[in-house]
């Protein structure tokens, strides 16, 4: 990954209902069937931990310590125009009718790709007024045990 800021412009997101053999880079790029649709994405939205903060008070000080806990992927959103007819949305709303996850391919304007698997949790079509376009939240929670980044 580059040591400069970067623009999201430029950013792609491809999904298979395709899993990886294995969890590492060999695996990803060895599935078959990514599909990555028409421009439509237009905000991809948080990836990284969330961790669930342990509070306690001890007697002797009366301080309050916190404490990281246990933690769970944020969830991925993607905001999108929606388009009936485009492939990867295609594969999106056959995912968020399954109990299964997909693979997911983010690749970045620099060359990176990070990949995972998510479960699509939700994508309410939004169709606003009349100087709207039809839009679409895609909730993805990732399930993998950790992203797998692949630097150019």
């Amino acid at each position: 990954m580059s040591n400069q800021a970067m623009q999201v412009a430029g950013t792609t997101v491809a999904f298979s209902p395709t899993l990886p053999a294995t969890y590492d880079q060999a695996g990803y790029e060895a599935v078959a069937g990514w599909t990555e649709g028409d421009c439509h994405i237009t905000s991809v939205g948080d990836l990284g931990r969330e961790w669930s903060e342990i509070n306690f008070k001890t007697v002797c000080d009366r301080m309050e310590t916190s404490r990281k806990g246990s933690y769970k992927w944020s969830q991925f959103t993607l905001e999108m125009n929606r388009v009936f007819s485009d492939a990867a949305q295609t594969v999106l709303e056959d995912a968020e009718k399954s109990d299964d996850p997909i693979a997911i391919r983010v690749s970045l304007p620099d060359g990176t790709k990070i990949y995972f698997t998510a479960l699509n949790m939700g994508m309410p079509l939004s169709m606003g007024g009349v100087d709207d376009m039809m839009k679409s939240t895609v909730k993805l929670q990732p399930v993998s045990k950790d992203f797998v980044q692949v630097d150019p």
